[in-house]
């Protein structure tokens, strides 16, 4: 049997990614969830244990530490600060990278901040996902064996996928 891919989310553990991470706790993926003080990794984690009392869920504070952890790694928000990539630059080395875009913020701001971080971390392979929150689509684009990876995952937490063309 092969062993599942471990994922670290960092961000501010919005719906949709709220959502996944039960998806995932629930088909047996090991999560790290890197938290800041307020953050609601925490409770999250704590409710996830309640009804998974087996999920492999660790919440932690160092972004470094959860980093080096994982083979995956999604930013639920959208906060592409320089200083941060500096803190997981040797630890995020060729793994991959998730982001998560939705109609609302592809704002040519945010795009423009994507496009520095992405510079920031050249040897990882970037997936972008859009999801879709009235079909619950997840659209996916990015390195292509990276894409098959993040799509294999994402369907096995019940989500419907797509593949679109490669982001540059």
């Amino acid at each position: 049997m092969k062993v599942k891919e471990t994922i670290a989310f960092i961000g501010e553990a919005d719906k949709t990614c709220s959502n996944l991470i039960q998806k995932l706790a629930a088909e047996s993926y090991p999560l790290v969830l890197v938290t800041k003080e307020g953050n609601h990794f925490e409770d999250l984690s704590r409710q996830i244990l309640n009804h998974i009392p087996d999920a492999d869920i660790e919440t932690i504070s160092c972004a470094h530490e959860g980093c080096w952890e994982a083979d995956i790694i999604v930013f639920d928000n959208l906060n592409f600060d320089p200083g941060f990539s500096e803190k997981i630059k040797e630890v995020a080395n060729q793994k991959i990278l998730v982001y998560f875009l939705n109609k609302e913020n592809q704002s040519s701001i945010l795009m423009e901040e994507i496009k520095s971080f992405r510079q920031l971390l050249p040897n990882t392979e970037w997936v972008e996902v859009i999801f879709d929150p009235v079909s619950e689509e997840m659209h996916i684009t990015g390195a292509d064996e990276a894409t098959v990876i993040i799509e294999n995952i994402f369907n096995q937490a019940g989500y419907t996928t797509s593949l679109l063309k490669a982001i540059a």
